[in-house]
């Protein structure tokens, strides 16, 4: 994913429509067939006909998936995140550090950040 910083470098994007171009450029139409998504799905998946395994493509910029995510997300610098797209942290490693709870900041972070915020 093009993803530096806290932004998307759109420069670097490959749409899933460029992808999928390029997969129908080597398959026919009706040899590519579009797997049922999982319930909190991230990445659409795909297989070939007369292929093992199938892939996906996670398209969170041109198609996003907010609406099933159910992730949270931990940096290696200890902070909580719920999402790529948040500008907001939540700071578990210093009280984790100081010996303090961390439940229930974990918990306010989970039910009041906005991820689009």
């Amino acid at each position: 994913m093009p993803f530096g910083g806290n932004e998307w470098n759109k420069s670097k994007m490959v749409a899933q429509k460029e992808i999928l171009d390029q997969v129908l450029h080597h398959f026919r139409q009706s040899d590519v067939e579009k797997l049922e998504d999982d319930k909190n799905f991230t990445a659409r998946e795909l297989k070939t006909r007369n292929y093992l395994g199938s892939f996906g493509i996670i398209s969170s910029i041109a198609n996003p998936f907010c609406y099933s995510c159910n992730r949270i997300r931990l940096t290696a610098n200890g902070q909580l995140k719920n999402c790529l797209f948040s500008n907001s942290e939540t700071d578990l490693l210093t009280p984790f550090r100081n010996g303090e709870a961390i439940e229930n900041l974990i918990a306010f972070a989970i039910k009041n950040n906005n991820p689009l915020t």
